[in-house]
């Protein structure tokens, strides 16, 4: 609980890490027009592997079908919803990743082009069932960019 997550400021007890931002989510009146979507991973984390990569997203997707009535398949990379990168650095949009320990992932709002799309930094110590938070024993990290509906 002490590492920041996703670009978000964190805020323990009355130390608050950055500008405390309040809003937690922003409404934008943008969904998803169907409840079946598509994404395609266009690559892994090497720390993590292939398998483990790929698994993870799939759990992640597994539990937003658990709790929404949106269903997710996985596809070839073409026409998609949801696109998942692994990216370090500048990586094709306005928010570059920063390396280890800062901005962990961002993801867009449903809509043309990025939207929908999550990103994951790839220089982040992703850990995958692993009670090890330094990420000494593997990593996590994903992106997600988008192309088509």
């Amino acid at each position: 609980m002490q590492k920041p997550r996703c670009g978000v400021p964190d805020q323990f007890g009355s130390r608050v890490k950055s500008s405390l931002r309040r809003r937690r989510y922003a409404h934008t009146g943008r969904k998803w027009n169907q409840l079946q979507l598509t994404y395609s991973v266009q690559n892994h984390t090497p720390r993590l592997g292939p398998y483990n990569s790929l698994d993870a997203i799939r759990k992640a997707f597994a539990v937003w079908s658990g709790v929404t009535p949106l269903t997710f398949a996985e596809i070839p990379y073409e026409t998609l919803h949801i696109l998942i990168l692994f990216a370090s650095g500048f990586h094709g949009d306005s928010s570059p990743f920063d390396g280890p320990g800062g901005f962990l992932a961002h993801a867009y709002f449903p809509g043309p082009g990025m939207g929908g799309d999550a990103h994951f930094d790839l220089e982040e110590p992703w850990t995958v069932d692993n009670s090890d938070v330094s990420g000494k024993g593997g990593v996590r990290a994903a992106t997600t960019e988008r192309r088509g509906q």
